[in-house]
């Protein structure tokens, strides 16, 4: 979202990651504190009168897990999930998205790669949207020059 704020923004974060022959794991946690430093008024011709302070002091916690495989030498496949809580303390609004992705990478060339992901979202906001689900699927091609 763009914003026209000064926000301060405390983050601790852990994270430990173990690989053994062509797996590899990774698993993190993060809290964070963000307090806004500058007015509402800046941001109210882009969000609206309602949600001018949604974002003023908001505090967040997670956890994620992410499993890496190596089929061959120009394949990699993947497989990650989160949950976070996030919270408005100026508003009392709740957040609590949770996402699943597994994806697919390959190598087609020294400078060619593709990529192929399905990602699953979910989440539940308080009073504004209530339950939300969404899908996707990403596909891509890169090239290097």
């Amino acid at each position: 979202y763009l914003s026209n704020r000064y926000f301060r923004e405390k983050r601790l974060q852990a994270s430990a990651a173990f690989a053994r022959g062509r797996s590899s794991v990774l698993f993190s946690l993060f809290s964070s504190d963000r307090v806004a430093l500058s007015n509402a008024q800046t941001d109210s011709p882009l969000l609206g009168s309602q949600l001018a302070t949604l974002n003023n002091n908001v505090r967040q916690k997670g956890v994620s897990a992410t499993y890496n495989y190596r089929v061959n030498a120009r394949t990699n496949g993947l497989a990650a999930i989160s949950v976070a809580r996030h919270r408005s303390l100026t508003t009392g609004i709740r957040n609590t998205p949770r996402e699943f992705r597994i994806g697919l990478t390959r190598e087609l060339g020294t400078d060619l790669r593709a990529a192929f992901e399905l990602r699953h979202q979910s989440g539940d906001i308080d009073t504004i949207v209530g339950r939300y689900r969404e899908n996707a699927v990403s596909a891509s091609l890169s090239a290097q020059f």
